[in-house]
């Protein structure tokens, strides 16, 4: 299944044609040399200053990429942030389908929980409820498991984390194919995802628009955005 339209959560996926993602770059606060100048980190002397090259022995000058050697990297991962969001848009379409047809009580603290600690709990339910119509496998189960996992490491922390890698070419090649590592796990799940939900579709002669309007009802934002369950 795939949603037609273009906004995010029902749109294609960017595949080739990924979006650039340009977010607030932050590298190490420390003395970083382009070419043979030394560029001062926040707090340092003045580039003029005689002393200044008096710690040049006790710090380690980081080398600051050229910002044309970031843009893949920015343009992966805002690829894979869409990815995560088709993929979260369908789980909140499944929990949709979930309430109306098999009895279960989704909440939008439920979708909420998406997005944390709880996920693997909500999941667990949502198994649980859709297994009255189609079952899914153990390895259908951690597939999805993993991707959620994946998702939430990629919007919280991952870039925070992997900041180091983006200093040297070594490093930006492994985060390009970390974060394209990544984009194949969450869309395998993703994939599982919307099967399941054509066949509910199909079977009880739903369309995705009316599940779409069904889900929005169910699942209401505030004027922030955020689900009206949502702290």
């Amino acid at each position: 299944m795939r949603a037609s339209g273009g906004e995010i959560g029902r749109g294609e996926r960017l595949g080739g044609q990924s979006q650039l993602a340009r977010g607030g770059r932050r590298f190490p606060e420390r003395s970083c040399r382009k070419g043979s100048a030394v560029i001062p980190g926040d707090g340092g002397p003045p580039a003029d200053d005689p002393t200044a090259g008096e710690d040049a022995g006790q710090g380690q000058d980081i080398a600051l990429p050229d910002q044309n050697d970031l843009v893949p990297i920015y343009a992966e991962f805002g690829a894979a942030v869409h990815d995560t969001q088709v993929l979260e848009f369908g789980l909140v379409l499944l929990m949709a389908l979930a309430t109306r047809y098999d009895d279960a009580k989704f909440t939008p603290e439920a979708v909420n929980a998406l997005s944390s600690a709880q996920a693997g709990q909500t999941l667990g339910e949502l198994f649980r409820a859709v297994r009255k119509k189609e079952y899914f496998t153990s390895p259908e189960r951690k597939s999805i498991h993993k991707a959620i996992r994946l998702r939430n490491d990629l919007v919280h922390r991952f870039m925070v984390e992997k900041v180091e890698q983006f200093l040297t070419p070594e490093g930006r090649v492994t985060l390009l194919e970390e974060i394209r590592g990544i984009r194949g796990a969450v869309q395998s799940a993703d994939k599982i995802i919307a099967s399941l939900i054509d066949r509910y579709l199909e079977e009880y002669g739903t369309s995705l628009e009316e599940l779409q309007d069904y889900a929005s009802e169910l699942f209401p934002k505030n004027r922030d955005g955020e689900d009206a369950g949502a702290e």
